[in-house]
């Protein structure tokens, strides 16, 4: 289970430093002062297991022109066992060329949330016109039980002058103890421009060590896929809703879900 969770948390600070970029760094413009989100998730498993839900509120502040900081809490219910995420981030522009962000996080309850994550991020822009970026990030995850994740993650981004934005990464995990090797790769294809509208279609796929489906029960060395349509929509310039439907499938069970918000720039 966690390591669906820790794709999510890294797909989700990936379209964070892509908004970043998007908005101030192609633009040359500085970001809103500030957003605040609220989403909720739903999703059907099979297998003869319980639904999921999860309830999201996401902050972002731009304290400075490049000093950006996020909370997220989210209170999850997975597997019939429920617990809430606290995420703390922090995004910070060195130069006209590269920028990081460094993401803590931890939880209360919920078997499948880690213990203790921290996830840093380094990018670099390419070209005279900074159209290509390139990330490469570190990760940590304390599960709850006895295992403990290191994983390296490397991307490559491109804007195109139409409205196009292409992403391809990999993510390379060692799980502890048992030095068992996994390794996962994901193609995001986004359409659209700020203010107005992005549609978003990712697809991940690669090998999962083991992921925890309760407090006693484990499943181990397996290929899994997932695929995710997303849809932001400003009504105004500086609110308007999010939408995401997503399946994902393992030998054990299949789950599909839909993800709806709301957003407001300030």
């Amino acid at each position: 289970m966690r390591r669906i969770v820790a794709a999510l948390y890294l797909a989700i600070q990936a379209v964070s430093l892509a908004y970043a970029a998007d908005t101030q760094n192609m633009s040359g413009s500085a970001n809103p002062s500030g957003y605040v989100s609220l989403d909720y998730m739903h999703a059907e498993l099979s297998g003869g297991y319980s639904d999921w839900s999860d309830r999201t509120l996401h902050l972002n502040l731009q304290l400075r022109s490049d000093d950006q900081v996020s909370v997220e809490i989210s209170k999850q219910t997975h597997f019939d066992d429920q617990g809430t995420f606290y995420g703390l981030g922090f995004n910070h522009t060195f130069s006209r060329n590269w920028y990081g962000a460094l993401n803590l996080g931890s939880s209360k309850g919920g078997i499948f949330l880690p213990q203790f994550r921290a996830d840093a991020f380094l990018s670099r822009k390419w070209m005279d016109d900074k159209r290509l970026i390139t990330t490469l990030g570190l990760g940590y995850y304390d599960a709850k039980d006895d295992h403990v994740d290191h994983s390296r993650l490397i991307s490559a981004t491109y804007y195109f002058p139409v409205q196009l934005i292409i992403e391809v990464g990999a993510r390379l995990n060692n799980s502890d103890p048992g030095d068992v090797s996994s390794s996962r790769g994901y193609a995001v294809l986004t359409y659209g421009e700020n203010k107005r509208q992005y549609l978003t279609l990712r697809y991940e796929s690669g090998k999962e060590a083991y992921q925890l489906i309760g407090s006693n029960a484990v499943i181990s060395d397996f290929v899994s896929h997932e695929s995710i349509v997303s849809w932001r929509q400003w009504l105004l310039s500086n609110y308007g809703w999010n939408i995401s439907a997503n399946h994902y499938v393992n030998p054990n069970y299949n789950r599909t879900g839909i993800q709806a918000g709301l957003f407001y720039e300030f």
